[in-house]
């Protein structure tokens, strides 16, 4: 499944910041929020195999909804010191990742990542948006969902439209509606004074909208509700337009930009200088569960004669494979071979999987060449699938490390 992540990053530091104790790098700099933030990624890298991601984040600069509602978001503290230097921190790692981050004067990454769901959701087979703000739950779709981050970042609930319905008794596009009537308190939209969350899904659900609310007050039976729908009418529909998303971000974003590639090195390199060492093993289990770090230069092949010589005529040969979802149920895409005579690609695109599977299988069940490949025991399971059910004269470095210092075994 083609899948694309798209993170609100405000959302995910500020939930890293307070559910993280503060940590200090040895000089000193507080580095929880980066902590949290860069855990969070690598999770839904290994859980959720994206083949596009993108972070979105807020600016200082006021939005339109300010224009709108001088008092929008009002009410919020003062972001702490410890968190201000954080979010350029946090930048750096998206970098070493590869991942674009956007961010728009006027706008905020609620409305950006709602203008690349609508941009791209034909290009992907399930979108998911990372934030803990419930806004965001108007944009799920039959393909696109929400994880939204509960306690801290370690509790998530994925919603799609059916959760939306169970939580919520409305679909998704209906959210702006209920919240136009009961406000919302963490961005200081008012709604209606007296009416709360349980009466605006009612009347929503009752009637169908909020206009529709608006234009039956006169048939609502309580007259307390009634005068207060009547009072208060502009203030609600402006309260709508405050939760409603803005798709129309003009942002100047290629669909091929997105493509999630990451540059291990740098990652492992940035990870290093914070000390986040419980995330660097993790990553290096992660390097080899579908996103290897491929970064020798690898010859295509499409002669399968040709590449059959090359290889048997090798001595010891390092092994990555490329996988379409996990190691147990996934199929092999591609795989990449390395020795002494070189890099090359088996490119099933170029070759047809049946000479390029042959071909393989011949030569990983020749008893008389050395295959290095990391986790082979996961890999088993996709390569019995793909009719290959012998790997002879195979080195597996992540067993051998496992043998020689298993005290030091990743939990």
């Amino acid at each position: 499944m083609k899948k694309l992540i798209l993170i609100d990053g405000n959302s995910l530091i500020y939930r890293a910041f307070y559910a993280i104790p503060l940590t200090l790098t040895r000089a000193g700099e507080p580095v929880n929020a980066v902590y949290g933030f860069t855990s969070m990624l690598i999770k839904l890298i290994k859980e959720e195999r994206p083949a596009a991601l993108a972070v979105a984040f807020d600016r200082k600069a006021p939005t339109f909804r300010h224009n709108q509602f001088a008092d929008y978001k009002a009410q919020r503290p003062e972001m702490p010191d410890e968190l201000k230097h954080q979010f350029e921190l946090v930048k750096e790692v998206i970098t070493a990742f590869n991942i674009p981050f956007f961010e728009l004067d006027g706008y905020e990454a609620d409305d950006i990542i709602a203008t690349l769901v609508k941009r791209f959701e034909q290009s992907y087979d399930e979108i998911l948006i990372v934030t803990a703000d419930r806004d965001a739950l108007q944009l799920v779709t039959e393909k696109v969902k929400v994880i939204s981050t509960r306690k801290g970042i370690s509790e998530v609930k994925v919603y799609d439209r059916q959760k939306v319905v169970e939580r919520f008794g409305l679909p998704p596009e209906k959210i702006p509606d209920m919240l136009g009537l009961a406000g919302e308190a963490s961005d200081n939209i008012p709604g209606v004074p007296g009416i709360g969350e349980k009466t605006a899904l009612a009347l929503t659900k009752e009637f169908g909208s909020l206009e529709k609310v608006l234009k039956k007050a006169d048939e609502i039976k309580k007259p307390k509700l009634r005068a207060l729908l009547k009072t208060y009418a502009e203030q609600a529909r402006l309260s709508k337009e405050l939760s409603t998303l803005n798709s129309q971000v003009p942002l100047v974003v290629e669909e091929k930009s997105l493509h999630f590639s990451p540059d291990w090195g740098k990652v492992r390199k940035i990870l290093t200088l914070f000390s986040f060492n419980s995330l660097l093993n993790r990553l290096d289990d992660e390097n080899e569960s579908g996103y290897q770090e491929l970064v020798v230069a690898a010859f295509e092949v499409s002669d399968p004669f040709a590449l059959r010589e090359i290889l048997f005529s090798a001595g010891i040969c390092s092994i990555a494979f490329e996988v379409a979802g996990d190691w147990h149920q996934g199929s092999l895409k591609n795989a990449y071979l390395y020795s002494e005579r070189g890099g090359y690609k088996l490119d099933f695109a170029s070759l047809t999987k049946i000479e390029a599977l042959q071909l393989l299988k011949d030569y990983l069940a020749d008893d008389s060449k050395v295959k290095i490949i990391y986790g082979l025991k996961d890999k088993l399971h996709f390569l019995v699938n793909e009719g290959i059910k012998e790997v002879k004269s195979a080195f597996d470095p992540q067993l051998a490390v496992y043998l020689l210092q298993p005290e030091q075994a990743k939990q």
